[in-house]
């Protein structure tokens, strides 16, 4: 494991430029590509990658996919589904004839079934429906915590339904109950934000569709107090009205996971964007003592289109730890180090927002352009980025 970038390749399982071309499909494909995904092309089996045979093929040649969310640009927690070297090419020449494809790809199988995390379940309060059409849609629930009882978890499940229009659940603590006082109807999901005062939205993690677990490392564990929970949940339209109430399970912390983290949100203010108008926003934070980076929860609506962050040390030398140049919100996932990496006292971690309101934005929902603030989305701009530290 000598250096960083070994030891996120191998946490992560990725492969090499000599590997068989169904394990890098397996790691760089099928994790979005599987019935349930978030795609509706299932190319997790042998029939389901020649029956699209043609649209990979070209697909990879003109370096559409794996999208570029995925690449390796810098910093360990970057490139996760990345190709390697060499393994484009690799891929090409086993889907160049249907028959090299099905010899190539003879021993692809379904990935099995991931069981749910051993835990309470709970479900949200309240219910809503997302229509057949329209753009992302953001519901905050909650989920009452048992009062004189404080939970400390290392992690959080969730089992999606087939078809089922959430793209993330994020998550946040909230003791005071504040969100409770914004309910219209008591009970019914808030149209707002899971931002429950000092307490960002993602501070106790964040699941996606294809990201259905939230592990902490080993030793590590977070502390869900007597209150709410508040669940931020993210839908998009499936082609039919469907209903919206998630299922989550929580896994208990052992003995062992001594260690608590801290969530940092860093979100800009004031954002206006003109139409057309292409910016970014720095933002630092100072650490206080030997601090561990554990990872980051990058959120946001439309028009965050990138997002790096930097440890900066006392010389003004910057470390890479992450850096997304081409930003999908739909494709975005909580990224988490399998050995936190460790910060100098006084470091800086810096967090550069890049935001587009261009036609050229593949997100952008209007045409022309039309005048971006600090809001919710779709028309709004909420960017957050949450750092995930030791204490």
């Amino acid at each position: 494991m000598g250096t960083i970038a070994a030891m996120v390749s191998i946490a992560l399982g990725a492969g090499s430029a000599d590997s068989s071309p169904a394990a890098v499909w397996a790691r760089a494909c099928v994790v979005c590509h599987a019935a349930g995904g978030p795609t509706i092309i299932d190319l997790s089996t042998q029939a389901g990658v020649l029956r699209h045979r043609g649209l990979s093929r070209a697909l990879l040649l003109d370096g559409t996919m794996p999208p570029s969310i995925s690449h390796a640009h810098a910093g360990p927690l970057a490139g996760l589904h990345a190709l390697q070297p060499g393994e484009r090419d690799l891929l090409l020449q086993a889907l160049s004839t249907r028959q090299q494809a099905a010899k190539a790809f003879a021993e692809l199988a379904p990935p099995p079934r991931s069981e749910p995390l051993v835990g309470p379940s709970l479900v949200g309060r309240g219910c809503w429906t997302v229509p057949a059409r329209g753009g992302m849609q953001v519901r905050t629930m909650l989920i009452p915590i048992e009062a004189g009882r404080p939970h400390r978890i290392r992690g959080i499940s969730w089992q999606p339904e087939p078809g089922t229009p959430i793209r993330m659940l994020s998550f946040a603590a909230d003791p005071a109950r504040l969100l409770r006082t914004m309910e219209a109807t008591p009970g019914e999901p808030l149209e707002c934000m899971g931002n429950a005062g000092a307490v960002p939205s993602g501070a106790l993690g964040a699941v996606t569709r294809t990201m259905t677990s939230f592990v902490l490392p080993d030793g590590w564990a977070m502390d869900l107090p007597p209150g709410d929970l508040a669940i931020e949940v993210t839908a998009e339209p499936a082609g039919r009205a469907m209903p919206v109430r998630p299922s989550i399970r929580l896994l208990p912390a052992r003995a062992s996971d001594s260690r608590t983290i801290s969530a940092v949100a860093m979100m800009p203010s004031g954002l206006e964007l003109a139409p057309g108008a292409c910016e970014e926003r720095v933002l630092d934070h100072a650490t206080r003592g030997a601090t561990p980076f554990v990872g980051a929860i990058v959120k946001g609506g439309a028009f965050l289109r990138s997002v790096a962050i930097d440890a900066i040390g006392p010389t003004g030398a910057a470390r890479p730890l992450l850096a997304i140049p081409d930003l999908r919100m739909a494709l975005v996932q909580p990224l988490l180090l399998e050995t936190p990496l460790q910060l100098a006292d006084g470091d800086i971690i810096r967090v550069t927002f890049g935001f587009d309101n261009s036609i050229a934005n593949p997100q952008q929902p209007h045409d022309p352009p039309r005048p971006v603030t600090t809001g919710m989305p779709p028309e709004g701009e909420d960017a957050t980025v949450v750092l995930l530290l030791g204490q």
